[in-house]
Formats: C-alpha cells, sequence, structure tokens
C-alpha cells in the first residue's frame, strides 16, 4: 500500500470517514454508495484507491488509470446552492489541485477549462464533480480527482495525450492532503472568491487563445477572454459575448496549446 493511512487520517479524519483500498471499481461510486447507505446525513466520506478498474470522465468517457501510478480519489462535500454552482466548484477544485501541485513540485501545471490540468503540452490531470440534489438545491457535491503522477502504457491514439507529473519523490500523501484540504475549505466559504478566480485566469492555458467548442452538436470558434466569478468562460465570437457554462461542452485550443 503506497499510502499513509495514519497520516491522511491524521489530518483528515476529522472530516471524513476514509477508505484507503488497492482496488476499487470508482472512486466515486463507493462514496456515492457511502452517502446513499449512511443513516447520518451531515457525514462526508472520502475514497482512495491504487487503483480503480471503471474510472469515469466527462461525458461517460472512461479515465484511464495504472495500478500504484497515479492519485485516484473521491470524497464528498456539503454545499448548498442552486446546479449552476457546479461549474463554479469544479473551476476552484482545478485551482486548488494546480496550487498543490506547483507548491510541492515546482512544476508549471495549467488548467484547461473547465476541469483538465496540462503539463507540457499534455493532460496529467481530470476532475469529474457530481451533484446530489433535493428540491432542485445541491445538498452534496463528489468530487472525483486523477492525478498521473508516473508513466505508464495508454493506447496508442492516447500516447500524444496523456502525461504524467513525474514528481523526484513520492508526494502522493502529501499532495492529496494538500487539494483535498484547500477544497474543503473552499466548499466551507474559508476561500475568497475574487482571488481563486484571478488564480484560475493565471493557471488557465485557454485565456487569449482562439479555441473550438461544441454545444449540442453544434461547433463554434471564438477567443477566450476571461473567466467570470462563477467559473464561466467568456468567449469573443466575432464581437458577440458567450458564457460557457455547462460541464457537456468539449473545448480545445486551435493552436499553440500548453
Amino acid at each position: 500500500m503506497v499510502y499513509d493511512a495514519n497520516l491522511i487520517g491524521g489530518v483528515l479524519g476529522n472530516k471524513y470517514d476514509i477508505s484507503i483500498l488497492d482496488e476499487v471499481d470508482s472512486t466515486s461510486t463507493l462514496v456515492r454508495e457511502s452517502l446513499k447507505n449512511s443513516s447520518d446525513p451531515s457525514k462526508n466520506f472520502l475514497c482512495v484507491a491504487n487503483n480503480q478498474i471503471a474510472g469515469r470522465g466527462r461525458q461517460g468517457r472512461s479515465f484511464v488509470c495504472s495500478s500504484g501510478k497515479g492519485i485516484y480519489v473521491s470524497f464528498s462535500i456539503d454545499i448548498n446552492s442552486s446546479f449552476e454552482e457546479v461549474v463554479s466548484l469544479t473551476t476552484f477544485a482545478a485551482v486548488c489541485v494546480v496550487d498543490s501541485i506547483r507548491r510541492l513540485t515546482g512544476k508549471n501545471v495549467g488548467i484547461k477549462w473547465i476541469n483538465d490540468i496540462y503539463l507540457d503540452g499534455r493532460k496529467i490531470c481530470g476532475i469529474l464533480t457530481e451533484c446530489i440534489s433535493e428540491a432542485g438545491f445541491l445538498k452534496k457535491a463528489i468530487i472525483g480527482i486523477g492525478i498521473n503522477l508516473y508513466p505508464f502504457d495508454v493506447e496508442e491514439e492516447l500516447s500524444n495525450i496523456v502525461g504524467f507529473l513525474e514528481p523526484t519523490e513520492d508526494i502522493r500523501n502529501e499532495l492529496l492532503i494538500d487539494f483535498v484540504t484547500d477544497i474543503t475549505e473552499f466548499s466551507r466559504g474559508s476561500s475568497s472568491n475574487n482571488e481563486l478566480i484571478r488564480k484560475a485566469e493565471d493557471y488557465s492555458i485557454v485565456l487569449g487563445k482562439q479555441i473550438l467548442f461544441n454545444i449540442n452538436g453544434i461547433s463554434y470558434s471564438g477567443l477566450a477572454k476571461s473567466i467570470n466569478s462563477d467559473g464561466s468562460l467568456v468567449v469573443d465570437c466575432d464581437g458577440k459575448n458567450e458564457v460557457l457554462r455547462s460541464g457537456e461542452i468539449s473545448l480545445k485550443v486551435v493552436s499553440n496549446e500548453k
């Protein structure tokens, strides 16, 4: 087992019911089931695994994993807001992960809106946020984060897309504790939205670039201009501002993607 249960539990155990597993179908699925079966609605859960064999990404895609080669974690948080806030939550989770990676490795990772983290032009991390609602309002959210730490074999069509953080030492315990703590504090209202949006813009690899995006099967192009206070992306499409909020949007940079 590559995770230190005593270290993780010592820091996060007062906030989460923690499961540290060798292998699981999906950490997010396990957290969702734990919430469903819990008799205590105030309880939150965290699951981290050495490997997940049915990891999920956006739009029903699979998330490529390899045993012992990454961080695969999901955790629930309390949140009372409308469905529109999920974009904001995903944006801020990405900021927290980038903050942690930069602090602990010094590597210049950046965010491809809305939930992918890149290093040297390749995706090293994906974030998936799922909502649990009641009467149209979010009561809890499950945040799943997968980070590729060390190289593993991927299919040929992904070889120019998937990247790896490759830290000089094994920092997975410290890294996990760092970003989970930051995201938890944000969800409790302990962080400034203005500061997080400024970081989201600083860390963005799409702002100032021509992008292509797809909404409901229709393709558009424009210049990525800014990120709003709710985490949405403002795009100039021939002089008309389009505001991208949906997590179902597919987006790519036309050229010079970092």
